[in-house]
């Protein structure tokens, strides 16, 4: 089979005009050649002039990689499926997004699942794993665990790595609260009472309470603050909504265009 160098074009993606590097592939699970895309990094980052997005490719070895490529008789593995979804469709993702599906698929999914092919995982088999993880994980942990394996088999489809059509195993599978777990009730406190137990706070503990309390902020977005955030703050108190990540990196809520939540980019009241 001939070389390929595959195109690069621009594309409109959640977080925002991306460049995606595409080519050709035999999909392992029926031998019929489709279009693949990887995204190469978003146009503000690489800019506007096809050079950088070629720079891109060469810089991870995308033209080897797909001429690279041999194609068997064997079907396709969740595995496989689940890698090409990383490469893919991750780095589209806000950073502790991307941090979340990643963890979930190498320390989940991959160790029980990454060998089995991708279309002959059954729901009942989900099922009971799923059951099976309540001994060590929560209701919402593993709810989280099916919804990323779940996007999975819909992005394979999406884009031809799976056919079209294919029946998405994940879909029927529930998570169900186990009996005896406990239900989280939240505990309410009187306006006195929740007076009294700020002031009982140390002042650095004191002042990160009232900041969460009058701007709205998650938990990780006021850890991430920092003084010369707080320094520059305009009166407009949504420009402080900084998303915090694994490696330190922060920006801004209302600019950020990666944000699944619209209602944290409104302005505090």
């Amino acid at each position: 089979m001939a070389k390929q160098n595959g195109w690069v074009k621009i594309e409109a993606r959640a977080a925002g005009p991306t460049w995606t590097f595409c080519f050709y592939a035999t999909r392992a699970i029926d031998g019929k050649r489709v279009q693949q895309k990887i995204a190469l990094g978003l146009v503000e980052h690489l800019g506007k002039s096809k050079s950088g997005a070629w720079e891109e490719v060469a810089n991870q070895k995308l033209r080897t990689k797909i001429n690279n490529q041999t194609v068997t008789g064997r079907r396709l593995t969740f595995g496989e499926l689940a890698s090409q979804y990383e490469s893919s469709q991750i780095p589209n993702l806000a950073r502790t997004t991307q941090y979340l599906h990643r963890h979930v698929i190498n320390d989940y999914l991959l160790p029980r699942w990454g060998d089995c092919p991708a279309l002959d995982i059954k729901p009942v088999e989900l099922q009971d794993w799923v059951q099976a993880l309540a001994a060590t994980l929560a209701t919402p942990t593993r709810a989280k665990i099916r919804d990323i394996m779940h996007r999975i088999y819909e992005w394979g489809v999406r884009y031809s790595v799976l056919p079209l059509g294919t029946h998405n195993p994940v879909e029927p599978v529930e998570c169900r609260r186990q009996p005896g777990e406990k239900k989280y009730e939240p505990t309410l406190l009187t306006t006195a009472q929740a007076a009294s137990l700020v002031q009982s706070f140390p002042l650095l503990e004191r002042t990160l309470v009232l900041v969460v309390a009058a701007t709205g902020l998650r938990m990780s977005e006021a850890l991430g603050l920092q003084w010369r955030v707080a320094d520059s703050c305009p009166a407009n108190l949504v420009s402080w909504c900084c998303r915090s990540t694994e490696d330190g990196q922060f920006g801004e809520a209302c600019a950020d265009a990666r944000n699944p939540r619209r209602s944290s980019a409104n302005v505090a009241p």
